[in-house]
């Protein structure tokens, strides 16, 4: 099954309120008023940062957008710091594992 997700740039998918998980922000009017609110397409909680209501779509869009940069943000970093088996990468490795690791290389060529 495709994902809207893999036909639209990052950019694309900000521009059109979709989370790095494919879920749609839209912005609802509210009955017999002239403030807008915003919900996830697929139900669920908001975050604070998209809770209560707005004067116009405008404001409205500005906080999504906001939003979906911070959550596309954190989706690439966490994209760019696991390995290919989908493990958090591990940061340098201290002066003693390195001593260890090449200890265990030693051993194992002899």
């Amino acid at each position: 099954m495709t994902s809207v997700l893999d036909k639209l740039t990052r950019e694309d998918a900000i521009n059109k309120h979709y989370t790095p998980e494919g879920v749609q922000v839209r912005i609802h009017k509210v009955a017999n008023s002239s403030l807008v609110r915003v919900a996830f397409s697929s139900g669920g909680e908001l975050p604070a940062k998209l809770s209560g209501m707005w004067t116009s779509a405008q404001l409205a869009e500005k906080d999504i957008r906001d939003y979906l940069e911070e959550r596309w943000e954190a989706a690439d970093f966490k994209e760019r710091n696991v390995d290919s088996d989908g493990n958090p990468r591990k940061g340098r490795p201290t002066k003693a594992q390195k001593e260890e690791l090449e200890k265990q290389a030693s051993t194992s060529n002899s």
